[in-house]
């Protein structure tokens, strides 16, 4: 067999594309990064060899088509947001869309929508979309909006607290200027939309400890969907929850404490009422002696006698040691954490009733004295002239 006499046929699937005696040929016509699988047999005369292996080569990549369906709308006044649909010619591995904001670009994604931010309110904006693949960048598909203005559908910044490792209270205020009929509020945390009603306050929880959230509210209105600013807090480092043991010696312990500041107010009232009274019997003692028979000697003496047993009656504010060294650490099981709090405030009750009757008899010592001393004491004019003196 000659070789200068056999033909090369090529084929492509079923799809004759040569027939020669070129030992090359160039395929044209065909779509940019698409794979096409080839095979090749060889002809003399009537004879046809079997077909070759199949091989398989792939185009390059090549310019995307525009972005379609292109849409710009504001949802607040510092937001506009920017959707579209994939264009029908990728021409390759779609790598991501650009978004541009006055010939910048302001970010890049692999969605379909974005929220462009940072806008001034009542402000006309030209925004442009791209589609990239990797190697090329299609053609800028223009679209222009205005933001809102301030008034419309306005809503603060949220104010969050967070409350533990795992929790967070987050607050907002309703807008002053609602443009439609107000549907709802949405609690948006990174991305992610955790509450939805008519509430303004909500109480975020089974956050991670020590992570950074993105707090945003959005006002959706029944003409418009308004988003406040983005507030970024962390959670609390992680702790160890307190068991119900040492909760519940807490409430015992507060207990006590609130028990024990009752009885202390309630002896020093009682300590005012009886210096009260000792105020007035010494009045009155003073009143029945007669200025002629009290000296100022005399009175200076009762005066004294009436402060030192006043100092000796009067029951001690302060709690005693021995009662005190048996309040002990509420850490106790709760029959005898109660017998405890009972013989506190027995002992407490005695020693007031005790230091009140004890001032009582010294009151009445008192008065017992002075009736001695006043029937001991004669007046001037009952008083007779000494034997051999003239008056």
């Amino acid at each position: 067999m000659c070789q200068e006499d056999a033909t090369y046929e090529l084929w492509q699937g079923t799809t004759l594309l040569h027939n020669g005696q070129e030992d090359s040929h160039l395929v044209e016509g065909l779509q940019p990064f698409t794979e096409y699988s080839f095979r090749l047999r060889l002809l003399y005369d009537s004879d046809r060899s079997p077909f070759s292996a199949v091989v398989t080569a792939r185009t390059f990549e090549e310019e995307p088509g525009e972005c379609l369906l292109v849409s710009a709308k504001p949802i607040s006044c510092h937001q506009i947001q920017i959707s579209w649909d994939a264009p029908h010619c990728i021409n390759g591995i779609l790598k991501e869309y650009r978004v541009y904001r006055n010939d910048c670009m302001v970010t890049a994604t692999a969605e379909n929508s974005v929220i462009v931010s940072g806008l001034k309110p009542q402000r006309r904006y030209k925004l442009e979309v791209s589609c990239v693949n990797g190697c090329y960048e299609g053609p800028k598909v223009v679209v222009k909006s205005t933001t809102f203005s301030e008034v419309y559908n306005a809503t603060s910044r949220p104010s969050v607290v967070v409350m533990s490792d795992q929790e967070a209270f987050v607050t907002w205020q309703k807008p002053l200027r609602l443009l439609g009929k107000l549907v709802r509020y949405e609690l948006i945390v990174n991305s992610r939309v955790v509450y939805s009603g008519i509430d303004t306050k909500y109480t975020v929880k089974n956050l991670t400890a020590e992570e950074t959230y993105e707090f945003m509210i959005a006002v959706v209105s029944t003409e418009i969907t308004a988003r406040s600013e983005i507030v970024l807090r962390k959670t609390l480092k992680q702790q160890t929850k307190p068991s119900k043991q040492n909760f519940q010696r807490r409430i015992k312990k507060n207990s006590l404490h609130s028990s024990l500041q009752d009885l202390h107010s309630t002896l020093h009232n009682s300590t005012n009422n009886l210096n009260g009274s000792t105020a007035d019997l010494f009045s009155s003692d003073c009143n029945r002696q007669s200025p002629d028979h009290v000296s100022g000697h005399m009175m200076q003496s009762l005066l004294e006698q009436y402060s030192n047993d006043l100092s000796q009656s009067t029951p001690d504010i302060s709690t005693p040691t021995s009662v005190r060294d048996q309040v002990r650490s509420p850490l106790l099981p709760k029959r005898t954490y109660d017998k405890k709090k009972m013989l506190v405030t027995q002992r407490l009750h005695q020693k007031s009733l005790h230091s009140s009757m004890s001032f009582s008899s010294s009151c009445q010592q008192r008065e017992k004295r002075s009736s001695e001393f006043i029937s001991y004491s004669l007046p001037v004019n009952s008083c007779k002239p000494i034997s051999g003196h003239k008056k």
